[in-house]
C-alpha cells in the first residue's frame, strides 16, 4: 500500500509537515484487502482499486505491525 500525506493528499493537516506529524494520511492501491481500512475505502466494490482518505494514523501503526513491519523497496541500509 501507499502512504501519504501533504497538501495534495486526503490527510490531516492538509498541509507539508516538516515533521510528518499528521492525524491521518491517505491510502492508495494495497495490494490485498485489508480489513482495517475498509471503512475508509472511497470505493468499497474495489478495495484494491481505491483510495483511502484521511486514515487515522494509529491505524496505520496497526496495520505495519500485523504485517510484520516496513518493506521498502527503494530503502537500502
Amino acid at each position: 500500500m501507499s502512504v501519504q500525506a501533504s497538501r495534495h493528499h486526503y490527510c490531516s493537516p492538509r498541509e507539508d509537515l516538516k515533521n510528518g506529524e499528521y492525524d491521518t494520511v491517505e491510502v492508495c492501491f494495497p495490494n490485498r484487502i485489508e480489513s482495517l481500512l475498509l471503512e475508509y475505502a472511497d470505493d468499497k466494490d474495489n478495495p484494491t482499486e481505491t483510495v483511502y482518505g484521511y486514515v487515522d494514523i494509529q491505524i496505520i501503526e496497526k496495520i505495519i505491525i500485523k504485517h510484520g513491519g516496513i518493506n521498502n523497496a527503494f530503502y537500502k541500509s
